[in-house]
């Protein structure tokens, strides 16, 4: 029974409403618009932040402890360019080497960056040895275009833990280009600048910011 009541009443009010709405169209539609255009100028004060710490109550100890630490340290989160092939070699093939060694220099010449904050394969380098005398050359220094080549290149990438995982991904579908912006307000302009860049690369492999 409360249950056919509840529907009884539910129905009424239906009907009531969509008669009142169908016999003044007109009060109905301004008022709508009235609304919509209140708050439709709170549109223009939307803002993208896209620093992690927004998800983070203002208040909370562990932001407070982040800052203190950042303050004290110099430390900032990194902005992360990503070029992804999944496709078998992943990144290692010449196109796709290319396409990293060229999208670092461009962001190295980037007027928000400095070039020592910019690392990636074509950043960093490996350990040679030359008449039993250890050195230090870039992993691109040269872009190889055999299979041997390219696979030995991949072996002595993987061979460097500290690069697998980071500027690389542990299967090698992708590479990754590591920005360190100073300061909150000079990584937003720095984002801004990477969504233009990486407009004018091809699609050879994927990058995303």
């Amino acid at each position: 029974f409360r249950r056919v009541l509840f529907r009884s009443i539910k129905v009424f009010f239906m009907r009531r409403y969509f008669c009142f709405v169908t016999s003044h169209p007109v009060p109905v539609l301004c008022i709508a618009g009235a609304v919509a255009l209140v708050f439709g100028t709170f549109i223009f004060r939307l803002t993208r932040d896209t620093n992690p710490d927004a998800f983070i109550p203002e208040q909370h100890e562990a932001l407070a402890l982040k800052e203190q630490v950042e303050k004290d340290f110099g430390l900032t989160d990194p902005i992360a360019v990503g070029v992804i092939r999944d496709k078998p070699g992943g990144i290692f093939n010449p196109d796709t080497l290319r396409l990293i060694q060229s999208l670092t220099q461009a962001i190295q010449n980037l007027p928000q960056i400095e070039k020592d904050d910019v690392l990636s394969l074509a950043t960093e380098s490996g350990v040679f040895f030359e008449d039993g005398e250890p050195g230090f050359d870039r992993l691109l220094k040269e872009i190889p275009e055999t299979p041997k080549g390219l696979a030995a290149l991949k072996a002595e990438v993987f061979g460097y833990e500290l690069y697998r995982g980071t500027i690389v991904a542990e299967d090698g579908s992708a590479a990754c280009i590591l920005i360190r912006p100073h300061n909150e307000i000079q990584a937003n302009a720095i984002y801004r600048e990477l969504v233009e860049l990486l407009r004018d690369f091809p699609e050879i492999g994927r990058a995303h910011v």
